[in-house]
């Protein structure tokens, strides 16, 4: 909470500050090792004390493969406090807005939906949904009622109810899809492989709007508040776009890999984006009024 955030990659976890830049999580990372597994691959916020966490493990040499199972740990003292195990290799792993469920996807082209409730040693698959095509998937929770998932293979996007796993509406969205994310209850992006960003509306099959800006695959997508969203790219920067102006309003360059993950913290207003350059690095957002213009311009790069 407030300017913590977790950081995994290789076979370390760490809890960082944003404010201080001090480090802690030796007994997370210590935790890790003891696990049958060789690096940390997501990590989703289960509650401000507890965390679902998806590995790797190297199977051959230099070829990486997820695990079958996902852990729910202590933040604070790394205890495993329960095992999500699944007959394939997981690909995501999310958690309800309100915490009150886990959905993960496999290989085995499924979705499967898990309790939450305490105790955490008894959580339990509740249902098994039959979907993608290609078992490359991602999922996000539009509510706690309904979640969008799509085929990295293909350009589909699906709406889903979260009990029961129906499907409410399809979109073809003409490019194979990278990143998905909402911006409310009623609208939500997809990010494409040809550079493109996508706006939707929940209640219309027909895209709202395309921002034309990057070049190359957009990979990640978080929104900043309901008029704002940043993107992440391949081509080694993010990008803070404007809903109502349709514009890019800020750019942010200094990454020497592909932007993987962002993050916003509202608190300082700061903006985190996480690259395969093996850098996390925290930025300022600069302000901007009712209208998208700048107010006051500032650091962009605070460290890394």
């Amino acid at each position: 909470g407030g300017s913590r955030f977790i950081s995994g990659g290789g076979d370390t976890m760490m809890l960082l500050d944003a404010e201080t830049d001090d480090t802690t999580g030796e007994v997370i990372h210590k935790i890790i090792r003891s696990f049958d597994v060789d690096g940390v691959e997501e990590v989703a916020k289960l509650d401000e004390s507890k965390i679902v966490v998806r590995f790797y493990k190297v199977v051959k040499s230099y070829i990486e493969e997820t695990c079958k199972v996902c852990k729910v740990l202590d933040v604070e003292t790394g205890d495993c406090l329960a095992s999500l195990n699944h007959p394939a290799v997981v690909i995501c792993v999310v958690v309800s807005p309100s915490g009150g469920c886990i959905l993960t996807s496999c290989k085995d082209k499924t979705i499967r939906k898990w309790n939450t409730s305490p105790p955490y040693n008894l959580i339990q698959e509740l249902e098994i949904y039959y979907y993608h095509k290609y078992g490359t998937v991602k999922l996000v929770f539009l509510d706690d009622d309904q979640f969008l998932t799509g085929d990295t293979g293909s350009d589909a996007v699906c709406l889903m109810k979260v009990d029961g796993g129906s499907v409410v509406r399809s979109y073809e969205t003409g490019s194979k899809v990278y990143s998905i994310s909402t911006m409310d209850s009623s609208s939500f992006l997809t990010g494409h492989e040809d550079g493109n960003i996508k706006l939707w509306n929940t209640n219309s099959e027909d895209c709202v709007h395309t921002f034309e800006d990057h070049c190359d695959t957009v990979i990640s997508i978080t929104n900043v508040d309901d008029s704002r969203f940043v993107s992440g790219s391949d081509g080694k920067t993010a990008k803070l776009w404007d809903i109502k102006s349709k514009e890019c309003l800020q750019t942010f360059s200094g990454h020497t890999g592909p932007v993987m993950s962002i993050v916003y913290m509202p608190t300082g207003n700061k903006l985190l984006t996480a690259s395969l350059d093996t850098t996390i690095k925290i930025w300022s957002l600069h302000e901007f009024d009712s209208d998208g213009k700048e107010n006051a311009a500032g650091n962009d790069e605070l460290y890394c």
